[in-house]
């Protein structure tokens, strides 16, 4: 996997989530805040779109026809380092928020109560890579007890 262009100065994410409802009411709040929003049904497509980089921002669903969303996280990761990445998922089981941040997401948001607190973390995480020399990587990847202050997982 080719690695990522440096993030954009345009709030660009990437929002992959097999459920089409998910992707265009995740789509409508984030653009309604300034995000240009990328939808993504499949791991496949997601792949190809993080290749291509360009993202200020990754969002993930757990579960998808192809795959996995910790699974795709990790193919992610192994071309990219430096994009943030987010988990909105219906799964809540404190083992899914493991898997997920162990794969290289800085945070993790349980469907449907997450939605509220979705653009303040995005937003926080988008801050904070930004404010990373290039060559530094997200915070937090693959250490579930390293995330940054105020992004932790909710799943209440």
């Amino acid at each position: 996997m080719m690695l990522a262009q440096p993030l954009q100065s345009t709030k660009r994410v990437l929002c992959a989530d097999d459920d089409a409802d998910s992707r265009e009411l995740i789509g409508v709040v984030l653009h309604e805040a300034g995000y240009e929003v990328v939808p993504s049904a499949s791991c496949q497509e997601a792949i190809s779109l993080a290749k291509n980089g360009g993202f200020s921002a990754i969002i993930l669903d757990n579960w998808f026809p192809d795959g996995n969303g910790p699974d795709l996280c990790r193919e992610i990761r192994n071309g990219d380092q430096r994009t943030p990445i987010l988990f909105f998922s219906a799964a809540a089981y404190p083992a899914d928020i493991d898997r997920a941040i162990t794969a290289g997401a800085q945070a993790y948001l349980v469907k449907p109560n997450g939605l509220e607190e979705i653009l303040s973390t995005l937003s926080s995480l988008v801050q904070t890579a930004a404010a990373k020399p290039p060559g530094m990587t997200a915070p937090g990847i693959g250490k579930s007890t390293d995330r940054p202050a105020g992004l932790k997982a909710v799943h209440e």
